[in-house]
């Protein structure tokens, strides 16, 4: 049973963390080279990527229960143990959207004379 919650867990995360970064790339895609990115799509993908992460801490929580080691904590003791490692290993991918839009490119309009 627990490798099914692993399973569908993993899904969701890789899904939420996808479709985060995927929406920054194609908001910066769709606007002209002018414009920025808009403050809405940054939050919007960074809460994604967030979420995507907590998912992700809840497959390291259902394989840190497989231990016997964690046998004797509380699943709260447990989970909250994997989200500050997952975090301490992936949370570099939180703020990417934002370095998106604060280095993307601003190429002035080409104006004909």
């Amino acid at each position: 049973m627990l490798n099914f919650i692993q399973l569908g867990l993993g899904l969701a995360a890789v899904a939420c963390i996808f479709i985060g970064l995927l929406t920054t790339i194609r908001s910066l895609d769709k606007n002209d080279s002018s414009k920025t990115i808009s403050k809405e799509t940054v939050i919007k993908s960074m809460l994604l990527i967030t979420v995507g992460l907590l998912f992700y801490s809840g497959v390291k929580t259902c394989s840190n229960m497989m231990s016997e080691s964690a046998q004797d904590y509380d699943l709260t003791v447990v989970y909250m143990a994997s989200a500050v490692e997952v975090i301490k290993l992936f949370g570099f991918l939180i703020p990417v959207p934002l370095v998106i839009r604060l280095l993307a490119t601003r190429r002035p309009v080409k104006r004909e004379e």
